[in-house]
């Protein structure tokens, strides 16, 4: 993968599609603050998997795939089972702040060599502004997502090797996020 910075981190059961019968690829915007180099995702998510340093946005989102409260061995389980990829391959300058748009342009070769790599069945993009700014290159438009009155965009990639994989959009989870009703709303969906 030759235009990726931020390397992703893929859970030990990724391939095999681990707890959820699936290979999911969760889809984060950016990094923010100091570039530590090409192992900055797998550190955060190791750190979120195995230790008591876990961030707000990644436990709302591991009990949104699994419908229920965890515990130390469910974000394990929970994180080995998937792949996570920051789309913007350099770092913006603090949370909340929206990278710029030729960040966004900047990395969409590597967000195509992750996607030929890592070949998932689902990609969930966290929030609207990442959605936004996805390249539109082999993409296809799908009917929106709906659930309890609200909706939400998806659609499909079609990589150089024919495979289709299906994208939605998710919330971001780091506020405003319940888990609970995000759970039911990917399983409503079929994404689960």
């Amino acid at each position: 993968m030759n235009s990726v910075h931020f390397d992703p981190w893929i859970g030990n059961d990724y391939w095999n599609g681990g707890c959820f019968g699936k290979k999911i690829l969760v889809l984060g915007e950016s990094h923010y603050g100091q570039d530590t180099g090409s192992s900055k995702t797998i550190d955060l998510l190791y750190d979120q998997a195995y230790s008591n340093y876990t961030m707000a946005a990644y436990t709302n989102f591991e009990r949104a795939l699994d419908g229920c409260e965890t515990d130390c061995d469910d974000r394990e389980r929970i994180w080995n089972s998937v792949a996570f990829y920051n789309y913007v391959q350099s770092c913006v300058s603090k949370s909340r702040k929206s990278p710029k748009q030729c960040q966004f342009e900047e990395s969409e070769d590597a967000f195509f060599e992750v996607l030929d790599y890592l070949e998932p069945d689902v990609v969930l993009v966290w929030g609207s502004r990442l959605w936004e700014n996805l390249p539109y290159t082999n993409f296809e438009s799908w009917s929106d997502c709906e659930y309890d009155g609200y909706s939400y965009r998806s659609g499909s990639y079609t990589t150089d090797s024919g495979l289709v994989i299906p994208c939605y959009e998710i919330q971001h989870p780091s506020s405003g996020f319940s888990w609970s009703w995000w759970h039911d709303f990917m399983e409503c969906n079929g994404i689960l």
